[in-house]
């Protein structure tokens, strides 16, 4: 997705930032590990940022995403410190978590160590001391990675702390102290870690901090860490006091290496009096190495606790309301964007009900703070399916204010097509694309509108600008979608041209899969491809890859678990595909799975107990439960005309049959089984002419003729 020399439309980076443009440059990207760091900037403000966020073609891996999860809420709170990298706040682009930080103009001390000068090695040295102690002093944190990688400078050189992945967090923030990734060995950097932190990283405390601190001093001084790793074991150590000069800072450097912790110092405060002799001898600015408290970033656990305490102090109150500043309630509310940006929409939705005040939006036109938590409450409460209603009137309520935010469009439209009301989601998407015509989201939520409702046509406008605008997996997703929908529409009509179609879908499908493996609608939508060129053993296999894929989600499931009834029912024998599929339907919750299983479930019992079938009196066998699923209507047409016409055949309500399939070719509902089965039912009929008039047109292929297949296509 994101490529160096490149701009991107990226909404969710500028809303997190206050900015009105969403349009960014990317100038570089740099991959490591599990993730990937992209160096942005604003085309509106000019300033630099880097996003840094997992690579979406690592979240397979375990406890990659818990990991990443537990890193930016560390690396959130330890942000209220100024000598702490600034994480700005915690977004999810493409289904990949990212956190956007400033960007360090300076490089990492790693790079630019060399080209340091002594003063400005010991300004350093004092502001990174500093920093630890804060966040040690303030938050109870233990980094347990530092080292040169991990230190970078801005553009007067001025150090800042980084990567906070495998930090050890404080008991204020409600974290586990245990790394999700940890084992009761060791973790870090070997050159640059304690000897104790081999043994048992969980137990260690800041005085393994204060042992790499002291590696840096040392490389510092040396141009080499004091010790080198060898497999499986301690750190072989240099002789601390070796080489050093009979100073001070040769005494603390020493002092901060010693293999026992006991034996180090204590606390940051002794080496921070040294360096702070050091710097005054050689004239450091103060502003090089001054660190203090940034913004007050609280744990997200504790906000439901400081809003009662808020509410309490409160001297304004009346029917059942207490009055607040907003100024009060800010950091609540930006904690509260942390948690829905983090998953947590329960946690959320528990801190933004006491704020939603329903009054406020009747009296307010304008798009304001009020409208924005009722919406930010929509958002939480439509994760729940017991709540989407709920949702769904919340966000009519703010349709009459004015100046609305593209996001309340997005938001509104995806509840509605999560309910599955198709035509109001399109709605609404149109109507924030009139405002913000390049919105990614709507774009995205209008394509899907669109591809539910057959409007193929326009989808496929939509999903191209889409595409053309961010290059992502959701893009890619969505194109996919349409093209699939196409392919299946054209299959009767024209073959080589939805077979050409398959082949777009594929290209996009492996283009998809390359980017990010752990895809499941694109997993979903190659299983799909494989159906369609008859693989069904291949596809099968597919489904039940992602059926057993814990990671993926309950309602994706669910849909590969339906189309594998599909294909039991047209590929087993009839007792055990029966029972395949029975077990199937019991286990189905999400309704658009359920009725492709209980078709498949109803389908192959018509086909092996009822069509064909006669009882003792010789008169054809009807089962109720399979014509009543069969001869559902929507709009006053069969929702299955087809197998609704061959019920209707058997009931020997003979004009509707005739009615209803003429309907379906004429509406291209699967007009090509329609046709045989109207040949089917005229030839019964004695009507042996018309009969063989419809089956000519299948035989000589005429729905593939290069006259039908243009004006099918124009319908497209």
């Amino acid at each position: 997705m994101f490529k160096a020399n490149t701009s991107l439309t990226l909404p969710e980076v500028s809303e997190s930032l206050g900015l009105e443009n969403p349009v960014f440059d990317v100038l570089a990207v740099m991959r490591g590990g599990m993730g990937e760091v992209v160096r942005l900037r604003s085309r509106e403000s000019g300033n630099e940022y880097a996003l840094k966020r997992v690579i979406p073609s690592q979240t397979l891996a375990a406890d990659g995403r818990q990991r990443f999860l537990r890193e930016a809420e560390v690396w959130r709170e330890a942000s209220t410190c100024n000598g702490v990298v600034e994480a700005h706040a915690i977004i999810e682009i493409d289904g990949a978590l990212g956190v956007i930080a400033e960007w360090m103009e300076g490089g990492s001390l790693r790079s630019t160590m060399d080209r340091l000068s002594w003063s400005e090695r010991i300004a350093c040295a004092l502001r990174m001391t500093r920093a630890l102690r804060w966040v040690h002093t303030k938050l109870g944190f233990v980094h347990r990675d530092i080292k040169p990688e991990n230190i970078l400078l801005d553009q007067e050189h001025r150090a800042f702390i980084g990567d906070w992945g495998l930090a050890k967090p404080g008991s204020s923030t409600g974290l586990p102290a245990t790394h999700p990734l940890q084992t009761r060995g060791g973790m870090g950097t070997p050159a640059y870690m304690a000897p104790e932190q081999f043994i048992d990283a969980k137990s260690v405390d800041h005085r393994a901090d204060i042992y790499s601190l002291g590696c840096i001093l040392f490389e510092f001084q040396h141009g080499l860490p004091p010790a080198k790793a060898t497999p499986n074991r301690p750190m072989v150590h240099s002789a601390p006091a070796a080489g050093f000069r009979e100073s001070e800072l040769a005494k603390i450097i020493s002092r901060c290496l010693q293999e026992k912790a006991s034996r180090r110092c204590s606390d940051y405060a002794e080496i921070e009096s040294v360096l702070e002799i050091a710097a005054a001898r050689l004239a450091v600015p103060d502003e090089q190495v001054r660190v203090g408290m940034r913004g007050l970033r609280h744990p997200l656990s504790s906000a439901s606790a400081r809003l009662a305490s808020t509410a309490d102090r409160s001297t304004v109150r009346g029917r059942g309301v207490v009055i607040v500043e907003l100024a009060e309630i800010r950091d609540h509310l930006e904690e509260a964007e942390a948690l829905m940006a983090l998953g947590k929409r329960s946690e959320a939705l528990r801190l933004l009900e006491p704020l939603h005040i329903p009054e406020l939006l009747e009296k307010t036109a304008p798009w304001c703070h009020a409208h924005a938590i009722a919406a930010a409450c929509a958002d939480c409460m439509q994760q729940d399916p017991g709540r989407i209603d709920e949702a769904l009137d919340l966000l009519a309520s703010l349709e009459k204010a004015r100046d609305k935010p593209a996001a309340f469009f997005v938001n509104a439209s995806f509840a509605n097509l999560q309910a599955g009301h198709w035509g109001e989601a399109l709605r609404i998407a149109r109507a924030g694309l009139e405002q913000y015509p390049d919105d990614v989201g709507l774009l995205g939520n209008s394509t899907v509108a669109l591809v539910s409702q057959g409007m193929l046509d326009e989808a496929r406008g939509s999903a191209a600008r889409r595409l053309e605008l961010r290059r992502d997996t959701r893009a890619l997703e969505e194109m996919s979608a349409v093209l699939g929908a196409q392919r299946d529409r054209l299959r009767p009509f024209d073959l080589p041209r939805a077979v050409a179609l398959a082949h777009r879908q594929s290209a996009l499908i492996i283009e998809g899969l390359d980017l990010s493996p752990s895809d499941a609608p694109l997993r979903i939508a190659k299983a799909d491809l494989l159906r369609f060129a008859h693989a069904s053993g291949t596809a099968c296999e597919a489904y039940d890859a992602l059926v057993k894929d814990g990671s993926v989600h309950s309602h994706v499931r669910q849909l590969a678990l339906a189309r594998q009834a599909q294909i039991f029912g047209e590929t087993m024998e009839y007792s055990a595909a029966l029972r395949a599929v029975e077990r199937t339907v019991e286990s189905l919750r999400l309704e658009t799975a359920l009725q492709i299983a209980l078709e498949a479930k109803w389908r192959l019992l018509a086909e092996n107990v009822m069509f064909g079938r006669v009882n003792d009196q010789g008169l054809p066998i009807v089962v109720r439960e399979i014509a009543e699923f069969f001869l559902q209507e929507q709009g006053g047409r069969y929702q299955r005309p087809v197998m609704a016409a061959r019920i209707l055949r058997v009931m020997g309500r003979d004009e509707e049959v005739e009615q209803a399939l003429r309907e379906a070719i004429a509406k291209d509902a699967d007009r090509q089984a329609a046709q045989s089965e109207l040949a089917i039912h005229l030839a019964g009929l004695g009507r042996t002419e018309e009969a063989l008039q419809v089956a000519q047109q299948l035989i000589s292929g005429e729905l593939w003729c290069p006259q039908h297949s243009g004006e099918h296509s124009r319908r497209q």
